[in-house]
């Protein structure tokens, strides 16, 4: 370390400079923290729109009927993909929200599923974190069997090929870190 005495003129332009820096960077992370709780008032809102209400009230009632993954449970979703499309047309948090490049769908599952070919590389960092969000209160929220990794693992199967690797990269972080939200 250097003893020598600072100049006071340097002193006052290294405060001056440092306390610029922390305004900059706290009102970046303030505008993401207003993001972030903006969508956080905001998730699923339009579930509760009258042409959504009916059909997740359904899900709902199957969710709470059967086990998860069970083929009473697919069924009972299967016949709600009307709304789920809806739903998910109006909700970037959701890689379906960006539609397909060719706008076929020839798969007969849940949703309109083409791996590989949605266009999720669109999604954002912010609706990359919601969508992570909203994978942790279904799992807590519906009682999903397994673990939270167990469950990551069967994301990360449904939508193989839907995300870029630096997408993964943030996704895998994310599921860390929500892993003790209970």
């Amino acid at each position: 370390m250097n003893d020598q005495p600072i100049d006071a003129v340097d002193g006052v332009q290294l405060l001056r400079s440092y306390l610029l820096h922390c305004r900059y960077v706290r009102r970046g992370l303030q505008r993401v923290a207003r993001e972030l709780r903006e969508r956080a008032d905001a998730h699923d809102d339009s579930k509760l729109l009258a042409d959504e209400f009916a059909g997740f009230s359904r899900i709902n009632k199957a969710a709470r009927e059967h086990p998860y993954g069970s083929p009473e449970y697919r069924a009972g979703l299967k016949q709600e993909k009307p709304t789920i499309n809806l739903h998910y047309s109006r909700n970037s948090h959701h890689p379906e929200f960006y539609g397909t490049d060719d706008k076929a769908n020839t798969d007969d599952s849940l949703v309109s599923i083409e791996t590989g070919r949605f266009l999720a590389d669109r999604m954002t960092w912010l609706d990359l974190m919601e969508m992570v969000c909203d994978w942790r209160g279904a799992y807590l929220g519906y009682g999903s069997q397994g673990t939270w990794d167990e469950n990551m693992a069967r994301q990360r199967t449904r939508y193989q090929g839907w995300f870029r690797p630096e997408q993964w990269w943030l996704i895998d972080q994310l599921a860390e870190f929500v892993k003790v939200v209970a």
